[in-house]
């Protein structure tokens, strides 16, 4: 079920609101060992929370989309959705916007038009094994950058849908991810445990994803401990209570903050305040990504 939304952000299927709230970050436990999860207060504006990983089945759909399309094509519809023009080269590319990653969408002349600059070089479909090539499982196996292009794409289609561009999706921010889980221990249903409430633990060998609904969620928010780590838009510091304690997000730094532990990790790793990084150009099996909806002046 998806939650009341605010008035000014857009009403998306499989998001659910989060209002601003102030909320205590990090573990005083885990900072004792790991030294990078010291506890301090922040602020996270309001905003919508993908209430699932993004799926297989969801990037199936963006690859053909996206291969189906002339590169820097515009795709257009008229008001009653059929197909109108197809414009390329300069045209198209005179509506993009923050270079390859950005998807822009306008509303011209009565047609919803979707622009969308992803080169062929961020749009694959990844190798996965048996047991993860399943389209409800989650989506693995792709760097930092694809997953931020999949959510500059997904943009730039809601935006065409609703007829409106005041909004932006994107990867999570760290806070977000963590305000996200409800102040608990793990993010599951009980909040106290993993056993019967999230896949981890497993062997590499044998181990798999699962569903990204296989087990009962954490209020609205569904599999944030365990099944696979999480990109989020943070670059890693050990220390992030240097960062500004309204909507912090940390931007300078190699490797790329992932949250959550993964099929593969023991119940520490799991935690909903552990911190872990990965080198954002490396794709990993045990990596995928979730994504959020925030107001444009807030992207």
């Amino acid at each position: 079920m998806t939650s009341p939304i605010a008035r000014t952000l857009p009403q998306i299927a499989g998001f659910t609101h989060r209002p601003t709230r102030t909320f205590q970050m990090g573990a005083a436990d885990l900072h004792k060992t790991y030294k990078n999860c010291k506890p301090h207060q922040v602020t996270v504006s309001e905003h919508l929370f993908g209430e699932t990983q993004v799926t297989v089945g969801d990037w199936k759909k963006y690859v053909e989309w996206c291969t189906a399309q002339p590169k820097w094509a515009l795709q257009s519809t008229t008001a009653d959705g059929a197909p109108s023009a197809l414009a390329t080269g300069n045209d198209a590319a005179a509506l993009v916007q923050d270079h390859i990653l950005a998807v822009a969408a306008h509303l011209v002349a009565g047609a919803q038009i979707a622009v969308v600059p992803t080169p062929e070089s961020q749009v694959r479909m990844p190798a996965l094994r048996e047991g993860f090539d399943v389209d409800d499982h989650s989506m693995v196996n792709v760097t930092w950058a694809e997953a931020r292009a999949y959510a500059a794409w997904r943009t730039g289609v809601e935006r065409a849908v609703l007829g409106r561009s005041d909004f932006v999706i994107r990867l999570a921010t760290e806070a977000e991810w963590e305000e996200a889980t409800n102040g608990k221990k793990f993010a599951t249903a009980s909040g106290d445990k993993l056993e019967g409430e999230a896949r981890y633990g497993l062997s590499w060998k044998e181990g798999t994803t699962g569903p990204v609904k296989e087990f009962d969620p954490n209020g609205e928010v569904y599999g944030q401990s365990g099944n696979v780590w999480e990109w989020t838009e943070d670059s890693y510091q050990p220390d992030n209570t240097t960062l500004p304690s309204q909507d912090p997000v940390c931007r300078v730094g190699d490797d790329r903050v992932v949250r959550g532990g993964s099929f593969y990790n023991g119940v520490v790793l799991c935690r909903a305040a552990f911190r872990y990084d990965f080198h954002p150009d490396v794709a990993y099996l045990v990596v995928g990504l979730r994504l959020v909806v925030v107001a444009a002046q807030d992207s």
